[in-house]
């Protein structure tokens, strides 16, 4: 995924959807962690420096992203959908301790 916010709205035009700030923050977020965060998390990092977006539309932009297919969206057990900018083929782990989602390679488990 390409970092920094002319990137970022090259994709989404090239994707077909608006450039709007609320979905360059959210996608620019999601570019730069490795977290697979909820969308709560995706809400709370983009407001870090205060409310800006709703949760309402954070939601919304996930959706567009997922949909438009610059984000997936993953289930973990039961808990909430977490979202992840990297779209190429790999696999994640799930630590049945903490819940981290870690990214692993396609290539890493020999399927072709």
């Amino acid at each position: 995924m390409v970092k920094g916010a002319e990137p970022i709205k090259v994709l989404l035009k090239e994707r077909g959807l608006r450039v709007t700030g609320p979905r360059v923050a959210v996608l620019a977020y999601l570019a730069t962690t490795d977290r697979h965060p909820t969308a709560e998390e995706v809400e709370s990092a983009v407001n870090s420096g205060g409310p800006v977006l709703s949760r309402a539309s954070v939601y919304n932009v996930l959706h567009s992203l997922v949909k438009a297919g610059l984000a997936t969206g993953l289930s973990v057990d039961d808990g909430p959908a977490r979202y992840d900018a990297r779209i190429g083929l790999h696999h994640h782990l799930v630590c049945r301790s903490c819940g981290r989602v870690e990214d692993v390679a396609w290539e890493d488990f020999g399927v072709a």
